[in-house]
């Protein structure tokens, strides 16, 4: 199979049969291929029905088909065509940050590899000569020595290991009624904080060997507060590959629970659950619970992932009404994602003035209480990974960012 160029046609529609003219400079030839005769690469048409690619990185229920199984085939190496028609890596691993899956029609996406930059050389940094091609036909040119967008940033540069920061709010949770795994205690492993950061926490599943289990953190008896001397709870937070299996980065509930969930003062602010409608997450309040027309409870984001890092911002009106506010990382592009009205005195747990606190947890255990009923699923192949970093609980009375 040919080193894929740093430079490639990108087809603009399904019915694009013939190979363009090109002319190219001697002894660069091979950073050029044409997608449309390539030896190795056909392009069939869209396909009539669709099928699941597991290992694909374009998300999950995508149109995807195999394309040169000689080379895409093993973990991660599947790539898909179809609505996504992408060029496979050949070498483990998902493809750079700016290779973006294009929607809606038979496109092409060219992405570049690291087996073309090796094979192309170090040395090589500049864009080719002007190639001459026929004019209505420019706009069917890539060039991928262009500056790829920045990935957006991670908000844990430095993961470090759980317990090794002592102001840690956060302790391991021993058990739980919605997670259970016969003879197995809750596990730890997997979790870990970003250094300087003591409020933060992380899940990588990836390097979970045995998955199946009950994962979970509390900041009980270490960080509590009253919801009736709060004015605002903002955090970040992000999470990639969390489809198929019930995970709650951060949650938070009164001291003393009080069923039904959606009067007891339970918020929890992200959360899967299989009895979504899709593969979403939400911020669950049960609004059923509290029939109100004001009441939000909707599904807002994406479990495959965040799209980056984001900013989350709850507050409690002086009415007592809760309302969060998902935000972009910088603090615009705001979008409302849960209301609550009179939350503070509807809730058994704000109404009784008890003490709240964090959760975060990942419930993968097979069994557990009616919340495992209508939400858990046991995944065992799951490499769901979640980081919740700059955890602030404003007081009433003191200025917010």
């Amino acid at each position: 199979m040919p080193v894929f160029s740093k430079l490639m046609l990108i087809a603009v529609g399904a019915g694009v049969a013939n190979a363009l003219p090109i002319i190219v400079p001697d002894g660069q030839e091979n950073r050029v291929v044409d997608l449309d005769s390539s030896e190795g690469v056909a392009l069939p048409a869209c396909p009539s029905t669709c099928s699941t690619c597991p290992d694909a990185q374009f998300g999950k229920g995508k149109c995807c088909y195999n394309i040169h199984s000689d080379v895409c085939s093993g973990d991660n190496e599947e790539q898909c065509i179809g609505p996504n028609l992408a060029v496979c890596s050949m070498e483990h691993g998902p493809e750079p940050a700016h290779c973006i899956p294009k929607l809606g029609t038979c496109n092409i996406e060219c992405c570049l590899l690291k087996a073309d930059a090796d094979a192309v050389g170090a040395g090589v940094v500049n864009a080719l000569p002007v190639l001459t091609v026929p004019d209505a036909q420019e706009d069917r040119l890539v060039d991928l020595d262009s500056p790829a967008p920045a990935p957006s940033p991670s908000i844990c540069q430095s993961p470090v290991g759980m317990g090794s920061m002592p102001d840690s709010i956060w302790k391991q949770l021993p058990a739980h009624p919605s997670c259970a795994y016969a003879g197995h205690p809750f596990k730890s492993e997997g979790f870990g904080q970003c250094a300087g950061d003591p409020t933060s926490i992380t899940l990588n599943m990836g390097v979970v060997a045995e998955k199946q289990g009950c994962y979970a953190y509390t900041t009980e008896d270490k960080e509590e507060w009253t919801m009736n001397e709060v004015s605002e709870i903002s955090f970040d937070a992000e999470w990639e590959d969390c489809e198929g299996v019930w995970t709650a980065p951060l949650w938070l509930t009164p001291k003393t629970w009080v069923a039904p969930q959606g009067l007891s003062g339970e918020i929890d602010l992200i959360e899967t659950c299989k009895s979504h409608a899709q593969e979403t997450v939400g911020t669950s309040i049960i609004c059923t619970d509290h029939p109100d027309p004001q009441c939000l409870d909707s599904q807002w984001g994406e479990a495959a992932s965040s799209n980056g890092p984001q900013r989350f911002r709850g507050k409690i009106d002086g009415e007592g009404t809760w309302t969060m506010d998902k935000c972009s990382l910088d603090g615009t592009k705001c979008e409302l994602v849960s209301r609550y009205p009179r939350y503070l005195t509807t809730a058994t747990g704000p109404e009784k003035d008890m003490k709240f606190h964090f959760v975060s947890d990942l419930w993968n255990g097979g069994a557990g209480d009616s919340g495992w009923a209508a939400c858990g699923t046991l995944n065992k192949n799951t490499k769901c990974r979640y980081t919740i970093a700059n955890i602030k609980v404003t007081p009433k009375g003191e200025a917010t960012p």
